[in-house]
């Protein structure tokens, strides 16, 4: 339904996207993840039609939509675009917003689908009320309507829920995921927030500088980053140092074998390597092989992120262990290491 090939966009003398390749599947849910000044806005934009790409091709539902030679307009993309600040019209009711988009239907036909567009949000009771009456995550159901209403052949959605408050985030990230599940529309969004991508997305680009670093599931990301970045940008975790062997990495916790499917191979000559070690990776154990005296806890609810200090190296490292292992800072915490998947990258 959507292929990006090799995109690059140049907004005055600054190139902001660079060879940028993913593509999504009719009815996957992809997100574009990285921080501030990534570039993943730009390439949102782009695929809208808002501004024209340096190189490669975009194709949306088999069609060429832009490339060197080509641009087609917004209007003429069949896209779906929510804006970060919903931008409803505020002179209109709930019904009028959604139908907004639907002035070329017969109004017989434009009726038929706001119905269909209000019961597929839930906001069938809400049909003539206007938009500031309503909460804010109604008014971002609102405003998902309004671009679904057309049968876009995709959807884009540049942070929707950055607008909202954190405790009315989380439930309504799973809301609008269902929502486009049960419409069976591509969609592609934008985010900054690692627990709204991994809550939404099928797929999510991890972005930086400009660049797609990987485009994977939310597993494979966190468990078998493919570069430095993905694995210090995605979850928690430390790095520390080791040598490289052959069959295993040894370090200061002892040696871990390699597993071909999740090693980063080394293209220098040296041997000294960095090992990822998550939280998850250390478990707490009475009479563990190892201790760190307790520098910080966060506490959790169900677990507590205990930060650690190795008393000889000094070496930080991350623990989340069941919260009823409660210890005080400044004393020794006992664990072993359990690594399944063993990721690492050059010195």
């Amino acid at each position: 339904m959507l292929a990006v090939d090799n995109v690059e966009v140049i907004l005055g003398q600054n190139k902001i996207v660079h060879s940028s390749t993913f593509a999504l599947s009719p009815g996957e849910l992809g997100c574009l993840l990285g921080p501030s000044g990534c570039g993943k806005t730009t390439l949102l934009r782009a695929l809208a039609g808002f501004c024209e790409i340096a190189s490669g091709n975009i194709i949306i539902n088999n069609q060429t939509v832009s490339s060197v030679e080509q641009h087609t307009p917004v209007q003429n993309r069949n896209i779906g675009y929510v804006m970060q600040d919903f931008a409803l019209f505020p002179h209109l009711t709930v019904a009028q917003n959604i139908a907004f988009g639907l002035h070329r239907h017969d109004p017989n036909a434009s009726d038929l689908r706001v119905n269909e567009m209000l019961e597929l949000v839930q906001l069938t009771d809400f049909r003539d009320v206007y938009p500031n009456a309503l909460s804010g995550g109604q008014q971002q159901r609102v405003a998902i309507a309004r671009a679904l209403a057309p049968a876009p052949s995709l959807l884009l959605l540049d942070e929707p829920f950055s607008a909202l408050d954190p405790a009315l985030r989380e439930s309504l990230v799973n809301e609008i995921k269902a929502i486009l599940k049960a419409s069976k529309v591509t969609s592609l969004m934008v985010t900054h927030d690692q627990g709204e991508a991994f809550a939404f997305a099928d797929k999510v680009a991890v972005m930086n500088q400009g660049t797609i670093e990987q485009w994977d599931g939310a597993f494979a990301l966190y468990h078998c980053p493919s570069t430095r970045f993905v694995a210090d940008f995605i979850g928690e975790g430390c790095f520390i140092e080791g040598t490289d062997l052959g069959s295993h990495i040894e370090t200061e916790l002892g040696k871990f074998a390699k597993q071909k499917k999740t090693t980063i191979e080394s293209n220098s000559d040296s041997l000294g390597v960095e090992l990822l070690l998550r939280p998850d990776d250390l478990v707490y154990a009475k009479n563990g092989a190892f201790g760190g005296i307790i520098q910080s806890k966060k506490f959790r609810g169900s677990h507590i992120m205990y930060e650690l200090v190795l008393e000889q190296s000094g070496q930080q490292l991350l623990c989340l262990t069941p919260s009823h292992n409660d210890f005080a800072i400044g004393s020794i915490f006992c664990f072993d290491v359990d690594i399944a998947h063993t990721v690492y990258f050059p010195s």
